[in-house]
């Protein structure tokens, strides 16, 4: 009878540490997962935690900075995020797109 009572409680560890192996598996896995709302408008303001630029929009940040400011945001990786078509080798500055925030299309 001490036998099966051994086992049994035995078994239950298992069970209840197997248990909470798989919880805290969820939990890391619904933190990691990317549940932000996609942008798709160009020249749009985002705020970061909850929101992201999709498609072919990368985060750029405002046009209104100055030139030491750029070199501090670039250094930082601070500014206010904006989701742009940087990267289409067009300047298009009415989406904040400048020499600063986007070198790659405003040379």
């Amino acid at each position: 009878m001490k036998k099966y009572i051994s086992i049994g409680i035995i078994v239950i560890i298992i069970l209840v540490s197997a248990y909470f192996i798989f919880q805290q598996e969820e939990i890391d896995n619904n933190n990691t997962a990317d549940n932000r709302i996609c942008i798709t408008e160009s020249g749009k303001a985002y705020y970061p935690p909850n929101e992201k630029c999709c498609g072919e929009l990368k985060s750029i940040f405002g046009p209104d900075v100055s030139a030491i400011e750029c070199k501090l945001i670039k250094k930082q990786g601070t500014g206010a995020p904006i989701c742009a078509p940087c990267g289409n080798n067009v300047c298009e500055t009415q989406y904040g797109e400048n020499k600063c925030s986007c070198p790659e299309d405003c040379k």
